[in-house]
């Protein structure tokens, strides 16, 4: 954690006696430990967002990290729990400084930018892994990413911003898009049977992408049905509803302060429920 200047020096003072007669080599000492705290400060590297949100197990992934000082990255590294967990093969493709978006503080969002080539061996699926990246002066804390089964998922397609550009998708699969620019808007087309109850869930905040998103539903006839911004305390979105007859299902995922980028990434899901 780190301390506030006024805080560390009054702990400091109290720790090393400070009296008036401390002297010069004390004020150096003072001066130095002080510029050593300063530097520990600066070249600490910390994720901020990855995206995707996850990863697709059995086969070649980027992975597009952004956070603090990353161009200080030297090494990565995807493990699990347990000396059983197959090994994930990680390679550093590029580092480099990234602009700080419109909207956003550089502590949300960082000042860089690693991509990773990534294979994660299929007998992981429903698993998660930990994603470290070590600098020279130390390691970022980890990030926890979920690996999905690439049976079971399926990606945005553009265009998919309008009734009649409705993505299809399929109940019991993971879709994973990301509302790329400010006022995207992602529309999904879902058949529901009466009587056979729908769960739709939208992870992003809880993964660490930037989206805060809202989520609305509405029949075949553009009814709306529901609409959802936070849920059970997380700012990600989800609903349940039972279809009164068979028919196609809109759902719609926007932010909900219009803002979009290739960091406001999402996975949506839809199940039958009991």
């Amino acid at each position: 954690m780190i301390r506030s200047g006024d805080a560390w020096r009054g702990r400091f003072w109290q720790g090393i006696g400070f009296r008036r007669g401390f002297g010069v080599a004390g004020l150096l000492l003072v001066v130095s430990l002080r510029l050593e705290a300063r530097q520990g400060e600066a070249v600490g590297a910390r994720v901020c967002v990855v995206a995707p949100l996850g990863i697709v197990a059995g086969a070649p992934a980027t992975l597009r990290v952004r956070g603090l000082n990353l161009t200080n990255v030297v090494a990565a590294t995807l493990t699990g729990k347990g000396s059983a967990m197959p090994r994930a093969a990680v390679t550093i493709k590029e580092k480099r400084p990234a602009d700080v978006p419109n909207g956003f503080e550089l502590k949300d969002v960082g000042d860089s930018v690693v991509v990773l080539e990534v294979t994660v061996p299929g007998e992981s699926t429903g698993t998660e892994l930990a994603l470290r990246l070590a600098t020279v002066e130390g390691s970022a804390p980890p990030v926890i990413l979920p690996v999905w089964d690439g049976g079971l998922v399926l990606l945005e397609k553009e265009p998919n911003n309008g009734f009649r550009e409705a993505q299809k998708i399929q109940v019991g699969r993971t879709l994973l898009g990301a509302i790329e620019s400010d006022r995207d808007v992602d529309v999904f087309l879902v058949k529901g049977f009466a009587g056979k109850p729908l769960r739709v869930e939208l992870q992003a905040a809880s993964l660490g992408s930037l989206l805060d998103a809202t989520l609305t539903l509405y029949d075949d006839k553009r009814r709306i049905l529901g609409s959802v911004d936070d849920a059970r305390g997380s700012r990600d979105p989800s609903l349940r509803f039972e279809p009164k007859v068979d028919g196609e299902y809109i759902i719609v995922i926007q932010a909900a302060n219009d803002r979009g980028t290739a960091w406001h990434a999402y996975a949506l899901n839809v199940a039958e429920e009991p």
